[in-house]
């Protein structure tokens, strides 16, 4: 069998560092030319002495410091131009950096990090165990998409509990091409049952992931864990980073006009509602796209449906945790609320379940509010890389034709039903490049058995279309 030289990268656990042998020993079509990881240690030099091991999160002085081989094409810096928000964005998440002159530096020093390391490798193919959202990992998908190289993404839902293969990032998600479909029986069925089952779980009061939230962020213990004291005296950053969230929290409850379920029904438009992303976070950034700051898609929403539709907006609850980023402020608030009159901040105790009851559509990026939203035959539309993106009942801002037929169904001219939005799922389910773990496995069990699935299958499926 042919080999194309295959980079690997965002290794960034010591589970995932296990899977690096089985590409070595076991998937003769990559041959692994390097490796991207972060925190590397001297017992990854040792074990993987052969291969040229890259650090993924460079410091600013490292970068600074660093004397580029190759040359910045003017193709490529017209072809980054479009994802200069994102790179913006992730930049300033990972190095703090606010100044316009110390970002375009470290940026210019990124990509020509991201070069030197795919000329040095000659990679054919980049392989990435998660979907890039760090400067690095974001450059270089993109950088070899302008290139030709190959791109190959292994992506998790949570959701469904299920690993996925992709071969592109940005606003349009691109399963991999003409997916032979799973032709054993016994598999299909098998996956259906695991579809079936993740899809019942989603439609409890309050799903798993949110019960995981509220326990990991509001215990003592966590709170320890996050640096409001230690050594039993309370830290001037800890101390310093509660009253930010605290006061944070106050200014968006003073903003709030639906504070219960009585003022909720007594709402006399259709309601339209937009539970807001957590960030920083994968969801938004890069799988947002081009909406990946959510007043853009609240923006584009309220141009939409203005006369007889009122569009609730409610804040992410983690996003007033203690250890989150301090990423928005009284601005944003009072920014989403001046975009129109119909704009309403719902308070934080008023659960999404009851919301979903009164509303006639859901308004999301990625979320998996959009889950609970088909589950329940009621319409969603999105604006990014949602997992839902061909299943009953899920509309794309930016397909043509999406936003009027999402618009009948939020107007009742249309309907769908769960039967059919599950048999969707299914069908999404039967494809090779989607793989189903079993959620009470340790992480490093699932993640293994997921790379030998989905890469031996795609190994198979590269080389018969060349």
């Amino acid at each position: 069998m042919k080999s194309i030289n295959t980079l690997v990268v965002n290794f960034e656990n010591a589970y995932a560092l296990k899977g690096l042998p089985f590409f070595q020993k076991e998937l003769p079509g990559f041959k692994v030319v390097g490796l991207v990881a972060r925190n590397i240690d001297l017992s990854v030099h040792t074990q993987y002495a052969q291969l040229p091991i890259y650090e993924k999160n460079l410091s600013i002085d490292n970068l600074i410091n660093y004397s580029p081989k190759s040359d910045f094409s003017a193709p490529l810096q017209e072809y980054l131009l479009p994802f200069e928000e994102q790179i913006h964005y992730h930049v300033n998440r990972y190095f703090d950096t606010t100044l316009a002159f110390d970002y375009s530096l470290i940026r210019q020093k990124i990509i020509y990090y991201a070069l030197d390391i795919i000329k040095n490798t000659q990679a054919g193919l980049l392989y990435f165990g998660v979907t890039p959202h760090d400067p690095l990992s974001y450059l270089l998908c993109l950088i070899g998409h302008h290139l030709g190289i190959k791109v190959v993404i292994l992506s998790r839902c949570d959701a469904l509990n299920s690993y996925q293969l992709y071969e592109e990032i940005g606003d349009h998600i691109n399963y991999v091409k003409n997916a032979p479909q799973e032709l054993d029986s016994g598999v299909v069925k098998y996956k259906h049952k695991h579809v079936e089952s993740s899809l019942l779980a989603l439609t409890k009061s309050e799903p798993s992931y949110m019960v995981k939230q509220k326990r990991d962020g509001g215990s003592l213990m966590k709170k320890l864990r996050y640096n409001l004291f230690v050594k039993k005296r309370v830290t001037l950053s800890g101390w310093q980073r509660y009253k930010k969230k605290k006061a944070q929290k106050n200014v968006y409850t003073d903003l709030v006009s639906i504070s219960n379920e009585n003022e909720l029904k007594s709402l006399e438009k259709k309601i339209l509602y937009f539970p807001l992303h957590f960030q920083p976070e994968l969801t938004t950034s890069p799988d947002g796209g081009m909406f990946s700051q959510q007043w853009s898609a609240i923006k584009a929403v309220a141009d939409n449906f203005k006369e007889g539709y009122v569009i609730l907006v409610k804040e992410h609850p983690s996003q007033f945790l203690i250890n989150s980023k301090h990423v928005r402020s009284e601005l944003f608030y009072k920014g989403i609320l001046s975009i129109g009159s119909n704009i309403k901040l719902v308070s934080l105790d008023l659960s999404s379940e009851k919301i979903l009851k009164q509303t006639s559509g859901v308004i999301t990026i990625t979320g998996t509010v959009g889950f609970e939203a088909i589950l329940n035959e009621k319409p969603v539309l999105f604006f990014g890389d949602a997992k839902y993106n061909t299943i009953r009942g899920a509309f794309n801002f930016l397909k043509e034709g999406d936003l009027a037929v999402f618009a009948q169904h939020v107007d009742g001219a249309q309907t769908f039903n769960k039967s059919e939005v599950i048999n969707d799922f299914m069908k999404l389910a039967e494809s090779k490049f989607y793989f189903c773990y079993d959620k009470k496995e340790a992480h490093e069990v699932r993640h293994l058995k997921a790379i030998k699935a989905l890469l031996s299958e795609y190994q198979t499926y590269m080389y018969s279309t060349l």
